[in-house]
């Protein structure tokens, strides 16, 4: 195809024509990139202004694919206008919000709460120095923490004394003492008791409210004892009377009457079988 005939092509399609190239003149054309991969890449820096000016852009494209074309034109992704975005409105909720008077404190919070850590620190230190010294005393004049009457109570308020603090069981651990001697010796944690104190009285548990009267408990060891259940367990019992439609008690309370009466072992006859004595030979030296 020659120069003339490309150039009516070009013309019919309302296209520029082309220039005439002389020959031996250079090439106007611009040459192509070089693909040679630099090593030395440097990652690219984005400025504040930067940012904002294709933010603005990107806010004012309207048509369909308007972004993605300046996309393209600046090499960038969709993710950079997302981050990007998300800095500006963080920036605007910053400089909007509305600002403390007074001076400002350079104080870092978390030094408050290391400053407290310490002096819990020193505190349990000095309540372990304590115990301690206490427990050196104590052994010094002989004291036995698992001894008869009052030997041990030194050690013993020594020990509670610093569970108080840091528990029990580090406590015993840190003064060598069992916690077995312990809740021998001190049954209610605390200062030992007098001599001449009472022993305290265990509270009596109180009856539940639906518990059975005396009269409920005798008919229902009478409906137990009647003839036709002489052979039949709690549970038939019970079916039994659900089905003339009466309701006594529960199975476990049936059990419960039989128990406090001494029946509830096996009420009917079984044989019992005589201990068997295995025969031996005796042989008797004359």
């Amino acid at each position: 195809m020659d120069m003339d005939m490309f150039s009516q092509i070009l013309k019919k399609h309302g296209l520029a024509p082309l220039p005439p190239v002389m020959p031996g003149a250079p090439s106007s054309a611009t040459p192509p990139p070089d693909p040679e991969v630099i090593v030395d890449a440097k990652r690219r820096r984005f400025t504040a202004e930067y940012k904002l000016r294709i933010l603005s852009l990107a806010d004012a494209a309207k048509t369909s694919g308007g972004v993605g074309a300046l996309l393209r034109r600046e090499g960038l992704y969709s993710s950079h206008l997302v981050a990007w975005r998300k800095d500006r409105e963080a920036a605007l909720g910053e400089a909007l919000t509305p600002k403390t008077r007074g001076p400002k404190t350079k104080a870092d919070p978390r030094q408050d709460e290391l400053d407290k850590l310490n002096r819990e620190i020193q505190r349990l230190t000095e309540a372990l120095q304590c115990a301690f010294n206490s427990c050196t005393s104590g052994f010094s004049a002989g004291l036995d923490p698992a001894g008869d009457g009052r030997q041990g109570d030194l050690l013993m308020d020594a020990v509670l004394q610093l569970s108080a603090t840091v528990g029990i069981q580090a406590a015993c651990g840190y003064l060598n003492v069992s916690r077995a001697t312990l809740y021998r010796l001190r049954p209610v944690q605390g200062p030992a008791a007098a001599d001449d104190q009472p022993s305290p009285v265990l509270a009596v548990r109180p009856s539940p409210p639906r518990t059975l009267t005396a009269g409920e408990r005798s008919a229902v060891l009478d409906v137990l004892h009647e003839e036709r259940f002489q052979d039949s367990a709690p549970a038939a019992i019970q079916a039994t009377l659900l089905d003339e439609g009466r309701y006594l008690c529960s199975v476990r309370t049936m059990y419960r009457i039989l128990d406090q009466e001494g029946e509830s072992h096996e009420r009917r006859k079984q044989r019992e079988h005589p201990p068997y004595w295995k025969p031996e030979l005796v042989s008797f030296r004359q």
